[in-house]
């Protein structure tokens, strides 16, 4: 076993011996957090410096409540007081102050007592900390949740791992990322642990932090790293990340882009950089464009440093702007950039426009009045009766139109009379009426029960989607009041979202009504499959009741995949009602990598007191797969797979690991393996493009 392997193996060991101590934990008293605590704290008046001084010289002995802190006259003397009165308390006490702080009507106070309590109760209470920041009362701002993985992380990477491996696939990633943040880095063991544990690359801000914090230190090693990912895909993107970050600070690309070996991403580099570069002084990269001859790259970034110089400067802007080519490539830039200024200044937007369009469908002046129009709707449409050209006038009211639906969707409507071409008036009224519904429900449906048929369906698919989202008693109001109206896309949701949000019966009623018609069996797998997560007991015997083997199958194996990731051995109970081989073979394989990943010892030992036969042969693939290094010989346990397609898939499984981990022995096995000479050439490629050893991030 080489070095990484033994790592990976001790560092998995201490995730399932911290189970033992994590259930000993205290558990959270959320009771009050079920529903959401109003910010009705009333103002409290400040006590006197005097005061307040002599609070701190008895270390706040007297302030046990956040209103008492809030009492003190200055920042840092209520920062310092909810740090003492937080340190002294044990978990219920810190739990209380929470739910104190919640009542603060003050929201940059509110967060920020919240966030050093959240800090505290992690320490003292992690789960509760968990439990908490996932109640109604804070799970909108998921800072709170962050900060919990954050500090659990740092205190007890395997006891935070182990309750992250209970969770949804939505909460394990957001798990994941917060832990890799945590990690201080992407090319540690503790990175290398989450990734063991949970199966989850590091997602976009854990990959810029790493980057960042590289580049902190040498440029220089940061573009060294950013070239030796193993996709082009990959090295373009943080190439591009590294010099928008570097041309925040650096006033030139002083010699980095020459030590980008990659002729394609150092032209990336290069690009990246002036556009930031323009960002941060577009005036300069304004008249840098503009002392040599315009190329269409030049042109595009002086434009860009153009459109942030408007919203800075919008007299400047202009001057620049009309120093600009007026070619039709420029055009829409043109309208962009002065849209940009008439957002802050709408008379000086809309005089250039009259002035410099000359374009036919009068671009300029669309442009410009489709931002007054957010800004001054009736000057807007005012502007647009003046207008030659019938397709700007419409387009101008259109979006006048929109810009009144949120406030007066009654009225948006009657403004749309005025739009002479049916297509965009229909568009835009589907759009203004899933506005209406939200706020008017009766009102938006009786306007839309008025509409031609094309146009009432159309509308009705815009008013569900938006609605199932935001209010799912109306979504469904809305399928009940147009019976005619069918929705495929929408009844799914509303499936998935009564069964997920309010219960599996609530589910069942609603689709219920659809029984007789061709898409009921599609409602009913989505009702059991999200049932799965929370009752997977009750899923089977939901399961039971489809009539198509086919169906019944997969939905057995894709419940059994489910349980197999909180229980393992109840979900093998279960395999007996798979009644085809590939859907058995499929669920064998998730629960052997649900069991292996969760308890590698146990899973292996179970795996080999298997009998020898398809069963264990699928059990084998699928914990190679997922990188098994526990045997003692895991080339002798490929060879004991009977079926000699499987042998071939494990086998190749184990090299994509080894791969990483220890190219010589990958090498030898590829050479020995009874592959053909395709595939054989296939992981020659594979080996060519790989440089370093983060079998976690690929």
């Amino acid at each position: 076993m080489d070095k990484r392997s033994q790592l990976l193996a001790v560092l998995l060991g201490a995730l399932i011996g911290s189970l033992a101590t994590y259930y000993l934990t205290p558990k959270p008293q959320v009771e009050r957090f079920s529903e959401v605590v109003k910010p009705d704290m009333p103002e409290v008046s400040d006590i006197s410096v005097a005061e307040a001084e002599f609070l701190r010289a008895g270390r706040y002995e007297n302030i046990t409540t956040i209103e008492e802190t809030l009492a003190l006259p200055t920042d840092f003397a209520e920062t310092e007081a909810l740090y003492t009165i937080a340190g002294r308390a044990d978990s219920a006490g810190v739990q209380d102050l929470i739910y104190q702080a919640a009542r603060i009507g003050d929201r940059t106070d509110r967060q920020a007592a919240l966030g050093i309590l959240f800090l505290r109760l992690t320490e003292l209470d992690p789960k509760s900390a968990l439990v908490i920041s996932r109640t109604p009362t804070f799970r909108s701002d998921t800072r709170y949740e962050n900060q919990v993985w954050l500090a659990w992380g740092r205190l007890d990477m395997p006891a935070a791992l182990a309750e992250a491996q209970r969770g949804t696939a939505a909460q394990k990633n957001f798990a994941a990322q917060s832990l890799y943040a945590s990690a201080r880095g992407l090319e540690n063991d503790n990175a290398e642990l989450i990734y063991a544990a949970l199966r989850l690359k590091p997602g976009r801000n854990a990959k810029l932090q790493h980057l960042y914090a590289l580049a902190d230190l040498s440029p220089a090693d940061a573009i060294r790293y950013a070239e030796s990912l193993p996709t082009a895909a990959e090295q373009r993107e943080q190439i591009a990340w590294l010099a928008s970050y570097l041309a925040k600070s650096m006033p030139t690309q002083s010699n980095y882009a020459a030590l980008v070996q990659s002729p394609a991403n150092r032209q990336f580099f290069e690009q990246s950089f002036v556009a930031q570069a323009a960002a941060v002084n577009p005036e300069a990269a304004l008249q840098k464009a503009l002392a040599g001859p315009l190329t269409p790259q030049s042109q595009q970034q002086a434009f860009s440093a153009l459109r942030q110089l408007a919203s800075q400067d919008p007299s400047k802007a202009i001057e620049y702007l009309e120093q600009m080519p007026s070619s039709s490539g420029a055009r829409q830039q043109r309208a962009i950039v002065a849209a940009t200024i008439a957002a802050s200044d709408p008379e000086m937007a809309l005089a250039w426009a009259r002035d410099n369009d000359s374009s036919a469908d009068q671009s300029l002046l669309t442009s410009v009045l489709g931002q007054i129009s957010r800004l001054d709707p009736q000057l807007a449409l005012s502007e647009a009766q003046s207008l030659d050209s019938p397709q700007a006038r419409d387009r101008v009211v259109s979006a006048v139109a929109m810009s009144m639906a949120e406030s007066n969707p009654e009225q948006a409507i009657q403004v749309l009379g005025q739009v002479s071409s049916e297509q965009m008036k229909s568009s835009s009224a589907s759009q203004i009426a899933a506005h209406w519904a939200q706020v008017d429900f009766d009102g938006a449906t009786n306007w839309v029960a008025s509409l031609d048929e094309d146009t009432k369906r159309r509308t009705l698919d815009m008013i569900g989607q938006r609605l199932v989202h935001s209010d799912l008693e109306k979504a469904i109001d809305l399928v009940t009041r147009f019976p005619g109206y069918e929705s495929p896309a929408l009844t799914l949701q509303i499936a998935q979202n009564l069964t997920q949000s309010q219960s599996t019966d609530a589910a069942l009623s609603f689709i219920g009504q659809y029984k007789n018609k061709p898409e009921f069996g599609q409602l009913q797998s989505v009702v059991i499959g999200m049932t799965a997560s929370s009752d997977p007991a009750r899923a089977m015997r939901m399961a039971e009741g489809i009539e198509d083997e086919q169906a019944r199958n997969q939905l057995y194996s894709g419940v059994i995949g489910q349980l197999a990731a909180t229980d393992p051995q109840q979900a093998l109970q279960w395999m007996s009602s798979i009644s085809t081989p590939d859907a058995r073979s499929a669920a064998m394989a998730q629960v052997a990598m649900q069991w292996y990943a969760r308890d590698p010892s146990s899973a292996s030992a179970w795996i080999d007191g298997l009998p020898r036969g398809s069963d264990r042969d699928d059990a084998i693939v699928a914990t190679i797969s997922a990188g098994r290094e526990s045997h003692e010989s895991v080339g002798d346990l490929i060879a004991t797979i009977g079926d000699e397609q499987k042998r071939k898939q494990a086998t190749m499984g184990r090299i994509q690991h080894l791969m990483f981990t220890d190219r010589v022995a990958a090498e030898q096995l590829l050479e020995e393996s009874d592959m053909t000479d395709e595939e054989r050439e296939h992981f020659k490629n594979l080996f060519n493009r790989i440089g370093y050893d983060y079998s976690w991030r690929n």
